[in-house]
């Protein structure tokens, strides 16, 4: 929260830096934020990065190197006064004034590239607008695709009022931009190495970016509305900050809380099935439900056999008749409430998977399959069956045909 705040600030002050020029009062102001910064949150350093290079091109459009270099040292000065002792204190401590290798032994990470990176758009989207939990509670659907249409229309509507307003928006946008460009950037980079996307934390950036999208959702609304178009955004945002503590958040915890049966109260499966994923889980059976039209349900039902300390994902996968993937479901068990690091010994989990199979679906035969995988690099868990024999490339076939249409 104090990073938002710190974020605001820091963009009221470059934009007016931007348009009025340097003077004592801003650099004095600039200098608090930068020591503030520092001491908030790691990557709320990403803003001395905005602060810096906006003040540099401010000093090059208004010839201004004497109070640009002031600014620097005043900003050095005072984050080492405010801040120093705390990477002091790392670096003794650590070996590292950023002890980021200590943050990361203690966390899954990944090495990813810059493209698959950006190809996790959509989980950067869910991730900012709102994740809960160790990230692994998520609002409803419907809740994404609204902020996901009003964010691209936002986007149009700035360029339309930046074309609109060329005078006005040299004056004024160029800091915002800048300051979301940035903490996006730095957001992307660091999520190549992160358990997963990580949009959340462009936080210090998020009062620009809103006031950005603001502008944009204005610009498109014709001026008689202008007002109400206020009212509803500010209402319906505020109704879904409100509602999803108590209609998202705590009944996840409270179906987390419920104890997995354990295998001696005999579970029943619909479909009996005996196989192993690695040493940890056994396979005894699943059920098939076609709930709607558009979905099909599919519950696993296993016991743990060993505690494990990766970050498990368990997949149920629908191939069609020449082994082609066609649709599937990757999760953290029993809806992402249950993640492996909390199993125990003779738990028998009951994990429902939900499959798509409205779309794209071809009248014929399909199949399901089953399977465990690392999360850290995809590695899936060594499959066999109840003799021990190795499934073709690690995945359980659940033995059963399905038909489309029914």
């Amino acid at each position: 929260n104090l990073a938002n705040l710190l974020g605001a600030a820091a963009a009221l002050l470059l934009t007016r830096l931007w348009r009025r020029g340097f003077s004592p009062q801003l650099s004095i102001g600039l200098a608090l934020l930068c020591g503030l910064t520092a001491l908030t949150k790691l990557n709320g350093l990403l803003l001395l990065l905005v602060i810096g290079v906006t003040a540099s091109l401010c000093a090059a459009r208004r010839h201004a190197l004497k109070q640009f270099l002031s600014l620097g040292l005043l900003c050095v000065g005072v984050s080492a006064l405010i801040a120093g002792w705390w990477y002091a204190r790392n670096l003794a401590l650590y070996g590292s004034p950023l002890p980021i290798d200590i943050h990361r032994s203690f966390v899954t990470t990944r090495a990813l590239t810059f493209w698959e990176v950006l190809r996790q758009f959509w989980g950067h989207h869910v991730s900012y607008w709102g994740v809960f939990g160790l990230s692994n509670i998520v609002m409803a659907p419907q809740v994404y695709q609204v902020y996901a249409a009003g964010s691209w229309l936002a986007f149009i509507g700035v360029a339309v009022w930046t074309w609109r307003h060329r005078c006005i928006a040299r004056s004024s946008l160029p800091v915002l931009v800048l300051q979301g460009a940035i903490l996006m950037a730095g957001t992307l980079f660091w999520t190549r190495t992160a358990a997963g996307p990580a949009g959340r934390l462009t936080y210090p950036a998020i009062g620009a970016i809103s006031l950005l999208a603001a502008i944009g959702l204005l610009a498109l609304a014709p001026r008689r509305w202008r007002g109400s178009t206020v009212t509803a955004l500010s209402t319906g945002m505020a109704v879904i900050a409100f509602a999803t503590p108590f209609a998202v958040i705590r009944p996840t915890y409270v179906r987390a809380l419920l104890r997995p049966p354990l295998a001696r109260d005999g579970v029943a499966a619909q479909h009996p099935l005996h196989a192993y994923l690695g040493n940890e889980v056994k396979l005894h059976g699943f059920d098939v439900a076609k709930t709607t039209v558009a979905e099909m349900q599919v519950t696993l039902h296993w016991e743990v056999l060993a505690r494990s300390d990766e970050d498990l994902i368990m997949f149920v996968h629908l191939f069609d008749a020449q082994g082609g993937f066609v649709v599937g479901h990757d999760s953290v068990p029993m809806g992402r409430t249950y993640p492996s690091a909390v199993w125990s010994p003779g738990e028998w989990l009951a994990d429902t998977h939900t499959l798509s199979v409205a779309e794209g679906i071809q009248p014929g035969e399909y199949r399901l399959a089953a399977g465990m995988y690392r999360f850290r690099d995809n590695q899936r868990l060594l499959a066999r069956d109840a003799n021990g024999r190795r499934f073709a490339d690690d995945v359980i076939p659940l033995g059963q045909t399905i038909t489309f249409p029914p």
